[in-house]
């Protein structure tokens, strides 16, 4: 058992606890006069030192209480952990290493996926009792999974890290290119105001003010030659409307730092994380975690109705800290996994492994790994190296997954197909293509790439591109995520003909700016009745408009740091801003271009958490051409609204109707405030409750020059504000997660209000999934 209090002398003044795996070390024999042993819920016990074994190793067995505490009365007057908890608060920051100058470390990880040997209320029918019942039996030989890896990491403050998997192994792989890290599922230390675990954000019981918040209960002084050790209990006040947690704490007077804490989640979910860190004091000044394990009770999981359990051990040792690290050895890749690390040998793992194989994971290793060559596992974990990017790998060629299957009101069902080779082809290049067809327009679209890298890993690599397809009039092109606004996939129902040749260099300066240089040639012609009166057209009724552009693109996110797993390069995100800008320079009379102009657009995305009050998502983005220009290339907005079947979309103007307004300069605004669960929190019903603002101002130059759509211009601006009660009913999707839906309201006002009252209002079905 961890956290075992284990006092020896009489005086009751030197003491040890007991680390993760129960384990612990009385420095002197010749200090032992009695050993006690104190753990609440079990009787103590108490050995003389006769008594004591003359082995060093010694096997101490306690017996469970048969009455339990079930009240614990709180006398008033000052309670005598606050002033513990209150100075391990002050000393927080000077205890955390990512405040140290510098530190490195070697890790060995651990995870094990086991049978869950509890069968859930939910679970009552015969077929169920049946899964449970072989579980049981299997249980005693083998686990589901293990996985096992280790790795080297570098620190330099104040925000440069890099990790590099030198071995990773996986019952049922012979080669496998994915690893954990230490802090894959819960997070580096306890020192944060708010620590992360799965997809919820819990508020640390040592955060600053969390004094308030939490009660904690001392219960044990430990004392050694040179420091005291308080042993406390610690859970959220009664009420509390903020994730937290329940556990033990132990902190010593030696600089107030944490030395040992364990964790539950408070409001357990479908997903019950426990937590359990263990520190140690290096080079007699610096506190740093050594020890780490975790307990992911998994109700739900791919094809297992009895759900499973996950556990795992992280062991950390070759500490340094503040050794001169050279700056070179860090990039925007903070860990990355070695080729070869799925090709070590054994005698790798018999230097680097902490803790020998049980029984049951050898047992483990030796049937899946035969279940791996029958069923050819590895070829599946291969097939998904690029899932990501959303392609899947179907041995030398990417299978493009969204170019098989789409759906707008304009082409109606498009079927296709885009394929294009990877790594296994060539590390050098990619080369590919796609063809679709609408079931409703009756039309083939069909494109090719070629890219040549010259430094992958530094995004350094050239692009040609060519086109004949089908895009939305007005389509403002900053993405904050890789992915684009999918309402206007599905709902809009004017599209312009579009054939385009593209030439771009894109390459990386810095850690955290990516651009991109090129060149295109593109002419559009609109499936809609239209006609452009503007400067360089010679013949009105021509309907095909033809530009040149030279581009430059533009992405910057501070401190944004990358994670690379077996071809995937995965964002971590960052705390600060996105900025895209993309800047076009439209030359006239080049291979039969019209128009000679410039377009600039900005956006600039921002989402952050506060402790309390829940996430803040703000967009801010604006446009502007100098030139007029034919309809479909200024900037429609970005609109969501369909009366048929409208789903809330991020960032966009949940109330406008497509294609309804044009402007070649504007500028908006999206807020949105995502409380979460804060306001409304049941024991079953966890609805999560968000506030949407969205504003736009624009302005279209000589809006007579375009005859045939009709159109609106926003100089009066367009104001609309909702609220979204999310997670009302949720659904279990593969036994991965919940699928949560929900309703949204949204209102129109201002200068833009429709006059029919009932227009103004737009009611939406809202989605969510969540692990939890």
């Amino acid at each position: 058992m961890s956290g075992v209090a284990i006092v020896y002398n009489k005086s009751q003044n030197l003491g040890v606890v007991t680390d993760l795996n129960g384990l612990f070390t009385i420095p002197d024999r010749t200090l032992i006069d009695e050993v006690t042993f104190r753990f609440i819920g079990y009787e103590p016990r108490t050995f003389t030192a006769s008594q004591v074994p003359s082995t060093d190793v010694w096997v101490v067995h306690m017996q469970a209480e048969t009455a339990t505490l079930e009240e614990v009365e709180v006398l008033a007057g000052e309670n005598p952990a606050l002033r513990i908890v209150r100075n391990a608060i002050a000393n927080r920051t000077a205890n955390n290493p990512r405040f140290y100058k510098s530190y490195s470390y070697l890790s060995y990880n651990k995870d094990v996926i086991s049978y869950k040997l509890e069968l859930p209320d939910s679970a009552v029918s015969q077929k169920d009792s049946l899964q449970f019942a072989r579980d049981t039996a299997r249980a005693k030989e083998r686990h589901l999974m293990v996985l096992e890896s280790v790795t080297k990491k570098w620190f330099k403050s104040p925000n440069k890290a890099k990790e590099i998997v030198i071995g990773t192994k996986i019952s049922g792989f012979n080669h496998p290119n994915v690893a954990t890290i230490p802090d894959a599922v819960q997070n580096f230390g306890f020192h944060e105001n708010i620590i992360p675990l799965v997809d919820k954000k819990f508020l640390n019981p040592l955060a600053d003010g969390a004094d308030k918040r939490y009660v904690y209960i001392l219960k044990d002084t430990l004392y050694t030659q040179n420091d005291t050790t308080f042993v406390m209990d610690y859970f959220p006040e009664r009420g509390a409307n903020f994730e937290g947690f329940i556990g033990e704490m132990h902190i010593t007077t030696r600089n107030w730092a944490l030395i040992k804490v364990t964790a539950y989640p408070f409001d357990a979910g479908k997903i019950n994380l426990y937590i359990a860190q263990e520190y140690a004091l290096i080079n007699e000044a610096f506190w740093f975690p050594v020890r780490m394990n975790y307990s992911l009770n998994l109700e739900r999981m791919p094809f297992r109705q009895t759900g499973a359990v996950m556990s795992g051990s992280t062991f950390l040792d070759s500490i340094n800290i503040g050794l001169e690290i050279p700056d070179d050895r860090f990039d925007h890749v903070e860990v990355d996994v070695q080729k070869r690390a799925g090709f070590v040998a054994d005698d790798f793992w018999e230097t680097y492994r902490k803790e020998s194989l049980s029984i049951q994971e050898q047992e483990t290793y030796r049937h899946m790994d035969s279940l791996g060559e029958r069923y050819q596992l590895d070829a599946l974990l291969k097939a998904t190296r690029h899932a990501y990017e959303g392609f899947i790998a179907l041995g030398k060629v990417d299978v493009e997954v969204s170019k098989l299957v789409a759906y707008n009101d304009y082409e109606g069902l498009r079927l296709g197909v885009g394929l294009y080779t990877n790594e296994d082809v060539s590390t050098k290049y990619l080369v590919g293509g796609y063809v679709g067809h609408g079931t409703i327009d009756k039309q083939w679209k069909y494109g090719a790439t070629l890219r040549w890298y010259f430094n992958k890993v530094d995004d350094v690599y050239i692009t040609a591109n060519y086109l004949n397809d089908v895009r939305d009039p007005g389509g403002i092109r900053i993405k904050y995520k890789e992915w684009g606004n999918v309402s206007q996939q599905f709902f809009n129902k004017l599209m312009d003909r579009v054939e385009e040749s593209a030439l771009a260099f894109n390459f990386r300066v810095g850690t955290y700016s990516k651009f991109a240089v090129g060149m295109r040639h593109f002419s559009l012609r609109p499936t809609y009745a239209y006609t452009f009166l503007g400067d360089g057209i010679t013949d009105i009724n021509a309907r095909v408009y033809r530009f040149s552009e030279a581009q430059l693109w533009y992405r910057w996110q501070y401190k944004e740091k990358f994670s690379r797993n077996y071809g995937q390069r995965i964002s971590q995100g960052s705390k600060w801003p996105i900025v895209n800008i993309i800047y076009s320079r439209g030359i006239n009379n080049l291979i039969g271009s019209q128009f000679a102009y410039n377009k600039l657009e900005v956006g600039v995305f921002y989402e952050r958490f506060t402790r309390n009050l829940g996430k803040t998502r703000v967009a801010v983005e604006a446009g502007i051409i100098d030139q007029p220009l034919p309809w479909s290339m200024n900037f429609s907005g970005r609109p969501s609204y369909n009366p048929s079947f409208s789903v809330v979309v991020k960032e966009t103007f949940q109330t406008m109707r497509f294609n309804e307004f044009s402007s070649n300069r504007y500028w908006s605004l999206f807020f949105m405030h995502d409380f979460g669960p804060l306001l409304l929190r049941f024991k079953r019903f966890k609805p999560e409750f968000r506030l949407v603002q969205a504003i736009s101002f624009g302005a279209l130059h000589s809006p007579e020059l375009h005859l045939g759509v009709p159109f609106k211009t926003l100089e009066n601006g367009y104001f609309e504000s909702g609220a979204v009660l999310d997670n009302i009913i949720r659904f279990n999707v593969f036994n991965t997660g919940y699928l949560g839906v929900g309703v949204g309201a949204f209102y129109r006002y201002g200068a833009n209000h429709l006059p029919v009252e009932s227009e103004n209002w737009a009611f939406k079905i809202a989605f969510m999934y969540s692990v939890n």
